[in-house]
Order: structure tokens, then C-alpha cells, then sequence
């Protein structure tokens, strides 16, 4: 979903309020891209998987429903997480990943 912002004279721009709900933040990051600006939520702690399935079904465009699996890993270390939808299925980086470390979690989800 796309929305266009308002910036006001102070530099302060709202965050519509579906997206301040949805994400249960009040923290978010904005960041500079070829394209423009990039604004995501700060996820401060591990959540549990409703609320991670909620925020996945948002970055995809898709209804929460159509995530039929949403795997938090077990080790706090580690913030990936596993879904599958009818279509397709991947791993989730919130915080991104370099292109090692996104092989050895892919190496280890495929073990499992």
C-alpha cells in the first residue's frame, strides 16, 4: 500500500495511522535510497507470530490469510523468519542480511 505524506514546516512527517497501529511501534527508520526513501518500523523485540504474520502479509502486499506458515527461528540470535503462501514461500530479514550470512540461514532452514 502507498500513501503520500505530508511534510510539515518542522520537517516532521504523520505515519498514517493503519501503519502506526499495524506495526505496534513508535520507532521507525528512514533511509536513503537510489529510489528515495525507504521508512520501516523498528521492531525492538521478538514477537510472536501473529504479529510477525501481520507485519509479512503488509511487506507483500497480501492478505494475512493467504500466510500459511509463518516460522519464527528458535535461537534469539537469529531474527529470520520462514513463510510460505499458496504461491511462493522465503525467508524473511528484518534487518536485512549480508549475502554470507543469508546463505548459511538458507543452508540451515534447508536442514531442518
Amino acid at each position: 500500500m502507498k500513501y503520500d505524506l505530508k511534510m510539515f514546516n518542522t520537517g516532521q512527517v504523520t505515519i498514517p495511522k493503519k501503519w502506526r497501529s499495524q506495526f505496534q511501534t513508535d520507532r521507525f527508520t528512514a533511509t536513503e535510497t537510489r529510489g528515495g526513501l525507504l521508512i520501516q518500523p523498528v521492531m525492538e523485540k521478538r514477537h510472536d507470530e501473529k504479529t510477525v504474520a501481520n507485519h509479512l502479509a503488509s511487506l507483500l502486499e497480501v492478505d494475512e490469510g493467504k500466510l500459511l506458515t509463518v516460522q519464527l527461528s528458535h535461537d534469539p540470535k537469529d531474527p529470520s523468519v520462514l513463510y510460505k503462501t499458496e504461491e511462493w514461500y522465503g525467508i524473511y530479514f528484518p534487518d536485512g542480511i549480508s549475502a554470507t550470512e543469508m546463505l548459511q540461514t538458507l543452508d540451515a532452514h534447508i536442514k531442518k
